[in-house]
C-alpha cells in the first residue's frame, strides 16, 4: 500500500530530525580533531604574535621583517619547524587535510625531528602522513612505502619491534617482484629479519633470510660478499632454531666460498690448483640443489683442467679442447675471455693447417716411392698411368 505524499515527507522530516545529533557529534568531533593536530601551531603563532606587540598595539621588533625572518626563532630547528607547520596549515587550506600533498608537508616535519634525534616526536607527524597516503595511494605506491619504512625505522628506534615487523611485511609485499627493487627488496627483508629476532621470532627471520639468500643466487653465479653475510647470519638462525644440519650447511658454504676467493687471488681464476676448493664448494650447492650454481662450477672446473691441459702441449685431439675451453670462455665472457677465445681458435686452426700439411708431404713422398715401385716392374705401364691420374687428379 502506497504511503500519501504529506505522510511520506513528514516521516523524512522525523529522519533527518533524529539524525541532526548524530551529524553534529560528527561535525564537532571533525572539529575538535582538526584544533587539535593543528593546535601546537596556533598556540606558537599566537604566542609569537603577542610577544611581539607593546602595550599601545604596536610591534616591539620595529620594522617587520617577515614570518620566516631567523631573527625571530631562537635557533635553526625552531624557524624550520614553523616553516613546515605553515607550509601545512597551507595546503590543508589549499588541498585539503586529506590530501597526498597535506601528507608530504607531514613527512617532512617528520623528517626534521628524525634529523634531531627524536624519534617518539617523529613517528607522530609520521603517523598522521602514513594515514593520509594509506587512504589515497595504492598499496604500491612509492610514497605510501617511504612513509612506511620511516615508520618503522622511528618503531624500531624505540623498540617497538611488532608495530615495525607489520610494516615492514607490507613494504615487503608491496615491492615484491617489482622491477628494478631487488636492492630495495633485499635490503627490507634484512631488516625485517633483525626485527623478528628481536622477538624471538627465529622461524620467520630464516624464511626472510632464505628469501633474501635467493635473490643473491638468482642469476646462478657466485653471491657476493654481502651473501656471506646472510650466510653467517642464517647458520645462527638454525643454531637458535635447533637445527644444526642447516647451520652446518650454511656456515661451510660461508668458509668455503671465502677460502676459495683467497686462493683465486693467489693463483689466478683458471689456476688448476683452484680445482680443489671449487669441488667442494659444488658439492656444499648441491646440498641445498642451487643446480644453477653448481653448473656453473662445474664449467669453471673444466675450464681449469683444460686451460692447464692445452698449455704449452700437444696431443692428439688437442684441437677439440681448445675450441671446447674457446665456447666456454665465449659463454662466461669475463674481462678477456672473448679475447682469449679468439686466439685460441686461431691455434687450434694453426695446428689443423700445420697437421693437414705434413699429412700432405707424407702422401707425395709416399706416391713417389710407389711410382718407381711399380716403374721397376716390367710391363706396368697400364697401372702406372691409371695410378699417376689417381694420385695428381
Amino acid at each position: 500500500m502506497k504511503l500519501p505524499q504529506s505522510l511520506l515527507k513528514f516521516f523524512r522530516a522525523i529522519v533527518f530530525i533524529c539524525g541532526i545529533p548524530k551529524r553534529l557529534s560528527r561535525k564537532l568531533k571533525e572539529a575538535i580533531d582538526d584544533w587539535s593536530e593543528m593546535a601546537p601551531y596556533r598556540i606558537r603563532s599566537m604566542s609569537e604574535g603577542f610577544s611581539t606587540m607593546s602595550a599601545t598595539g604596536a610591534s616591539s621588533l620595529g620594522k617587520p621583517k617577515g614570518p620566516f625572518d631567523p631573527s625571530r626563532y631562537r635557533d635553526d630547528f625552531t624557524r624550520r619547524e614553523m616553516i613546515c607547520w605553515r607550509l601545512i596549515d597551507y595546503d590543508r587550506m589549499m588541498f585539503g587535510k586529506n590530501d597526498p600533498i597535506t601528507a608530504r608537508q607531514w613527512m617532512n616535519l617528520g623528517d626534521l625531528y628524525w634529523e634531531h634525534r627524536r624519534p617518539g616526536d617523529a613517528a607522530v607527524f609520521y603517523r598522521k602522513g602514513l594515514k593520509i597516503f594509506r587512504s589515497a595511494c595504492a598499496n604500491t605506491d612509492e610514497k605510501l612505502i617511504a612513509a612506511q619504512k620511516k615508520m618503522a625505522n622511528c618503531y624500531l628506534l624505540i623498540g617497538n619491534f611488532e608495530e615495525a615487523e607489520k610494516l615492514l611485511s607490507q613494504v615487503a609485499v608491496a615491492i615484491e617482484g617489482k622491477v628494478g627493487a631487488r636492492a630495495e627488496c633485499i635490503t627490507n627483508l634484512i631488516v625485517l629479519a633483525e626485527t623478528q629476532k628481536k622477538q624471538q621470532k627465529f622461524k620467520d627471520a630464516a624464511i626472510a633470510l632464505n628469501t633474501v639468500v635467493d635473490l643473491h643466487e638468482a642469476d646462478g653465479n657466485l653471491p657476493g660478499d654481502e651473501c656471506l653475510a646472510i650466510y653467517r647470519e642464517l647458520s645462527e638462525t638454525y643454531t637458535a632454531l635447533g637445527d644444526p644440519a642447516r647451520a652446518e650447511l650454511f656456515i661451510a658454504t660461508a668458509k668455503q666460498l671465502d677460502f676459495m676467493r683467497i686462493v683465486e687471488k693467489a693463483v689466478g681464476q683458471d689456476a688448476k690448483t683452484l680445482v680443489r676448493e671449487l669441488e667442494p664448494l659444488a658439492a656444499l650447492y648441491l646440498r641445498r640443489s642451487k643446480t644453477e650454481i653448481v653448473r656453473g662450477l662445474r664449467k669453471r672446473i673444466e675450464i681449469c683442467d683444460l686451460v692447464f691441459k692445452v698449455k704449452d702441449h700437444r696431443y692428439p685431439g688437442i684441437e677439440r679442447d681448445l675450441e671446447r675451453l674457446a665456447v666456454l670462455l665465449d659463454e662466461r665472457n669475463y674481462g678477456g675471455d672473448k679475447t682469449t677465445a679468439f686466439h685460441l681458435r686461431a691455434r687450434a686452426k694453426r695446428l689443423i693447417e700445420e697437421a693437414s700439411s705434413k699429412l700432405h708431404v707424407f702422401f707425395m713422398v709416399a706416391a713417389s716411392k710407389l711410382y718407381w715401385v711399380l716403374e721397376a716392374i716390367e710391363g706396368s705401364e697400364a697401372v702406372i698411368a691409371s695410378f699417376a691420374s689417381m694420385m695428381f687428379s
